[in-house]
């Protein structure tokens, strides 16, 4: 694992700002606590869909023992999850809970699928969990009072499993972006 000030000073030389994908310990935390380069923590990928059927509840109040460590370490870095766009019944209010207790809401939608299967729509009506749906939920769950990130699909992904992503086009990314920021998104990854 590359420590946590390597990639704040790999972000310096790149003039980027680095969002920390794993947690790390309080005393890294506060040793980086006013380094410029570093935007944020989040604490894990997809909680939703990743814990669902196991100990969400364990590990939701492990995420809120931790939120409160980093804030103590390192005030005013925000700590946060990515979280699925599955909003749908039965996931409705984990979701909601996952994206409300963090500092940002961040969740993804990659719409663009492979030509081989029928694509996920940037606003699908049917399923309800596209790009307008899953962020109008997070800013309206958050009441307007945080940020609300938004990662949109621009990538390729190999192989034939359920999400067989394919790289969005011009136009296609450019409405990803839109959607999210018509609807209430405040940052694009």
């Amino acid at each position: 694992t590359i420590s946590a000030e390597t990639q704040m000073e790999a972000g310096r030389e790149a003039g980027l700002q680095v969002v920390l994908m794993r947690e790390i310990e309080a005393e890294e935390a506060a040793r980086l606590k006013d380094h410029p380069n570093w935007l944020g923590l989040c604490w894990h990928d997809e909680p939703t869909g990743a814990f669902w059927g196991k100990n969400m509840e364990e590990k939701y109040q492990e995420f809120l023992d931790y939120k409160e460590t980093l804030h103590t370490a390192a005030p005013g870095r925000p700590l946060f999850i990515n979280d699925v766009p599955w909003i749908a019944a039965p996931a409705t209010p984990w979701w909601i809970k996952w994206n409300t207790a963090g500092d940002v809401a961040c969740h993804d939608n990659y719409p663009i699928m492979s030509r081989k299967r029928r694509a996920r729509t940037i606003g699908n009506e049917e399923q309800k969990s596209g790009i307008p749906d899953t962020v109008t939920l997070a800013v309206s769950a958050n009441k307007e009072t945080k940020p609300v990130w938004l990662i949109v699909g621009a990538f390729l992904t190999r192989g034939h499993g359920a999400f067989p992503f394919r790289m969005a086009t011009p136009m296609q990314l450019r409405s990803q972006v839109y959607a999210g920021l018509i609807h209430g998104a405040t940052g694009i990854i």
